[in-house]
């Protein structure tokens, strides 16, 4: 399993017609534009945690037409 970064940046990015989203980078550089100045979201990674999933799935009985 790969190792997850101890420290991300994000910043807001606009999604034109859809929903603005958040962009994540390892490196602070990575959100740099020339001339340009923005606020970016230091994140530190506090703990990693486990989950499993489990699919359920249901048998559909068809019922005979009279």
């Amino acid at each position: 399993m790969k190792a997850y970064p101890k420290k991300i940046f994000v910043k807001w990015e606009d999604g034109g017609n859809g929903s603005d989203y958040l962009n994540p980078a390892t490196d602070i550089a990575d959100h740099g534009e020339v001339g340009v100045t923005s606020a970016v979201g230091v994140y530190q990674l506090v703990e990693t945690q486990t989950v499993k999933g489990v699919v359920i799935t249901n048998t559909v009985r068809k019922t005979a037409r009279k």
